[in-house]
């Protein structure tokens, strides 16, 4: 009888035993199911954010709007990278519209000199031809820089598309976490 009464108080101690080992699993897969998911949520965000920003600039751009601020750079990592480079593609195009402001400018400056040179045709040939030659010397330059601005502008696109290639990237990311936070939990049920 007493032999009874200690098997029955070791199988009610080995009962309890396993019921606090199952809480304890169930309460740490319930654990790393919230931190997991905060975590992807969190990560998911330090993602799509800048990328949709540095998106949402780069078409502002690509309408023609350059009065963009910089972006402000949160990190070093690629995030940061296409940040930084995103700002210094905004100060070169930046750069690049002064000069062809200034270009046009100098081209309008020498369509001017050109009319006055033609009224006054009392001037010599050497004259005439000098004239001609700053005008299309400036028009090979403004071509130039027109040239120029288009590649950078074809850049910004492909950053842009690029960018899209990377969110779509991170979604995948995202879908294939909460796919393994369904298996976890799917295990953590069985």
């Amino acid at each position: 009888d007493e032999e009874k009464q200690l098997l029955k108080d070791r199988t009610d101690k080995e009962a309890a035993s396993i019921l606090t080992a199952k809480l304890s699993i169930i309460l740490g897969s319930l654990s790393a199911l919230v931190i997991l998911s905060a975590f992807s949520y969190f990560l998911t965000r330090g993602i799509t954010v800048p990328l949709q920003l540095v998106t949402e600039r780069s078409q502002q751009i690509a309408n023609g709007d350059l009065r963009q601020e910089k972006l402000v750079v949160t990190s070093s990592d690629e995030l940061g990278q296409l940040t930084l480079a995103f700002n210094g593609m905004l100060a070169n195009l930046r750069e690049l519209t002064g000069q062809a402001t200034s270009v046009t400018a100098n081209l309008t400056t020498s369509a001017g000199q050109i009319a006055t040179a033609a009224q006054q045709q009392v001037t010599s040939l050497n004259q005439t031809g000098t004239a001609l030659n700053e005008v299309t010397t400036a028009s090979e330059e403004f071509k130039a820089t027109m040239q120029e601005f288009a590649d950078r502008a074809r850049s910004v696109q492909e950053a842009a598309e690029e960018t899209t290639k990377r969110t779509h990237k991170g979604r995948e990311l995202s879908q294939d976490s909460a796919d393994r936070i369904t298996r976890v939990r799917k295990h953590a049920q069985e």
